[in-house]
This record gives C-alpha cells, sequence and structure tokens, in this order.
C-alpha cells in the first residue's frame, strides 16, 4: 500500500496543480472581460482617458495593462494580463479580455 501510495501521490499533486492554473488562467481572463466591459461603457459615455484606464484598472486584475482606441462611432477597449502560474519553471499564459461600444450622442 505505501509504494502505491508514493507512486500515485506525485501524480495526483501535479494533476491539481494543473486544475488550480488552468483556474487561476480562467479567473484572470473573466477579470480582464469585466475591466474591459465596465471601460468601454465609461469610454462610451465620453469620459477621458485617464477615468478610462483607471475604471479598467480598477476591475481588471494587477498589473493590467488597458488599450482604447475610438473610431466609427464606437470605442474598443482591450484589457490583458500575465499569469504566472502556480510551479516554479511553468509557462506564463497572457490573457486578453475586449469589448466594444456604441459612442453615446449628449
Amino acid at each position: 500500500m505505501t509504494a502505491e501510495t508514493a507512486l500515485v501521490l506525485p501524480a495526483v499533486v501535479l494533476v491539481l496543480a494543473l486544475v488550480l492554473g488552468v483556474g487561476k488562467v480562467v479567473s484572470v481572463q473573466l477579470q480582464c472581460i469585466d475591466a474591459a466591459r465596465a471601460a468601454a461603457r465609461q469610454a462610451a459615455r465620453g469620459e477621458s482617458g485617464e477615468i478610462v484606464g483607471a475604471v479598467a484598472r480598477r476591475f481588471g486584475p494587477g498589473g493590467a495593462r488597458v488599450s482604447v482606441s475610438r473610431g466609427n462611432g464606437t470605442v474598443d477597449v482591450e484589457v490583458s494580463a500575465t499569469v504566472h502560474l502556480p510551479g516554479p519553471g511553468w509557462p506564463v499564459a497572457q490573457v486578453r479580455g475586449h469589448a466594444v461600444a456604441q459612442v453615446e450622442q449628449p
């Protein structure tokens, strides 16, 4: 019984770390999407770029990068972030959220 446990335990730990890593990536991506939507709403209302960026950073994950572009009656907001997975030497994931809103007329 001890030998089987010694063989299976590392695999269980690896699977658990993988599940936690995927969960972290999904969570950060959802934060990016929510931040992009909130920022796009503010930009569509005519708020300044500083306010739009502040809203995106408030709702987004720490260290998020925000890109805002306007044109053709719409505003595009992209929020991106880097996710460091839990294990040493594990890859780094890049996630992003994107939202488009029509500019509101005063």
